[in-house]
């Protein structure tokens, strides 16, 4: 098929991160100019990443600092032309394996990395003798040649992978949150660029069966929570919660916790609940 003939294009989001990050540990893009991906490397040494580094940015100093590679991120968005012959594999005999209707009929579930497959047979580089060799990666699905070798003959030349590198210290797009911490740093900072009027905390109503209003402290923030009767102290974070009667202390991260009555969460501490099902 010609390249991209149909016009259908990806486009991947990938963050701008020096090699020694992204070497041994991640996936990352190698770039053509404009974006295009030519190849999607895995888990490539820090010399391999350095042949594919990203361009210097201007008025930096040190070069060594400013090697910088194309990390694969877990966003992408597929145009309608492409979202359709995605949609399309399901009806390939060589992917029934993949679909609940093949499940269904009785086959035996298979998979494929949406990244390390099907974003990787996109590349403008990926040759067919290169991609066509089956995966066996350490924590990913294994994946025969024959389906490889399908998706590259389905998907190769008919969709254009590009990739959007966002800065690493960009906090108006796509961050990275690796830990309870970042994710405190990413709310409060999107709290400081959308300030409300006044000096009033980012939280909503706190509502009470008793009559008693819980006291929220400044700098807190409540998101799609409900508290009863709760004091929150300065800077806390509360998310998805249902709470009563609680105390929750300067700096502490609620997320998820439902149906709690009388708890007192100490500062600085993260608490989260998980449901577990019965075996």
């Amino acid at each position: 098929a010609s390249p991209n003939a149909a016009g259908g294009t990806a486009t991947a989001v990938a963050m701008a991160l020096p090699v020694g990050e992204v070497s041994n540990k991640h996936g990352a893009y190698e770039l053509a100019e404009g974006g295009a991906v030519r190849r999607l490397l895995y888990r490539a040494s820090e010399e391999e990443l350095c042949h594919v580094r990203l361009p210097a940015r201007t008025g930096d100093g040190d070069a060594k600092e400013d090697e910088r590679a194309a990390k694969v991120c877990g966003v992408v968005y597929f145009d309608e032309v492409a979202a359709t012959r995605l949609l399309n594999l399901a009806f390939d005999p060589a992917f029934e394996r993949c679909s609940y209707l093949g499940i269904d009929n009785g086959a035996k579930p298979r998979g494929f990395s949406l990244f390390l497959d099907l974003l990787a047979c996109l590349g403008s580089e990926a040759s067919l003798e290169e991609f066509g060799q089956s995966t066996s990666l350490a924590g990913q699905v294994h994946v025969e040649s024959s389906m490889r070798l399908e998706l590259w003959r389905r998907l190769h030349g008919e969709i254009a992978l590009r990739a959007v590198v966002v800065e690493a210290d960009d906090p108006s797009q796509y961050m990275s949150v690796r830990s309870v911490q970042d994710y405190a740093r990413l709310v409060a900072l999107l709290g400081a660029s959308r300030p409300l009027a006044g000096s009033s905390p980012d939280v909503a109503t706190t509502r009470t069966s008793s009559g008693a209003e819980g006291g929220v402290g400044q700098g807190a923030f409540l998101v799609n929570s409900v508290l009863k009767a709760c004091t929150v102290g300065p800077g806390a974070i509360i998310e998805n919660c249902s709470l009563e009667s609680c105390e929750v202390a300067a700096g502490a991260v609620c997320s998820n916790v439902k149906r709690v009555r009388g708890v007192s969460v100490p500062a600085r501490l993260s608490l989260q609940q998980v449901s577990l099902l019965s075996s």
